[in-house]
């Protein structure tokens, strides 16, 4: 594994919308990608419905691309195996969708005002840079990638923030 950086992305399908529109961001996924010295191709690291899955990178349209300026490569496999436990995604994922949604509704029904948005793309990521941002992250489970995108360009003394242009 070489070369990790966390990739943005706004997809313009129905759901990338909505996510954009409810988190007043312009992206909507959040994904970890690296190059892969066996295989010799870019790999993603990434939270979906199904699980945390890594597979390769391709025909992918970034918006945003953020390279640390420190190595980021151990903690990948650390964040996918608490994510990956904390959901059990592998064995119930429809289920755990079911416990998301249902703790969003229960938190906006008490606190109709707080900005967390429950993206496990943006957990996963955030587990991915939680040992050197610490404080910064409150908690990783309430972290949306719009969100998780501001933070990194607040630190541009551990972050590289790039936006793609329409041709790349």
């Amino acid at each position: 594994m070489r070369d990790v950086c966390f990739t943005f992305e706004a997809d313009d399908n129905f759901i990338g919308k909505a996510i954009r529109w409810f988190t007043d961001s312009d992206v909507n996924h959040v994904a970890a990608e690296f190059g892969s010295i066996d295989w010799e191709a870019t790999w993603v690291v990434e939270a979906i419905p199904k699980g945390t899955v890594c597979r390769p990178s391709r025909n992918r349209k970034w918006t945003y691309i953020v390279t640390p300026k420190y190595d980021a490569r151990e903690h990948i496999r650390a964040a996918q195996d608490f994510v990956d436990r904390k959901y059990e995604f592998k064995a119930i994922f429809l289920f755990a969708i079911f416990i998301l949604a249902w703790r969003w509704f229960r938190l906006k029904w008490h606190k109709p005002f707080l900005k967390g948005k429950d993206q496990i793309c943006s957990e996963l990521v955030s587990h991915m840079v939680l040992p050197v941002l610490g404080p910064v992250i409150e908690d990783p489970q309430w972290t949306d990638p719009g969100k998780l995108l501001r933070i990194f360009q607040a630190y541009p003394k551990h972050y590289n923030v790039r936006k793609m242009d329409v041709d790349e």
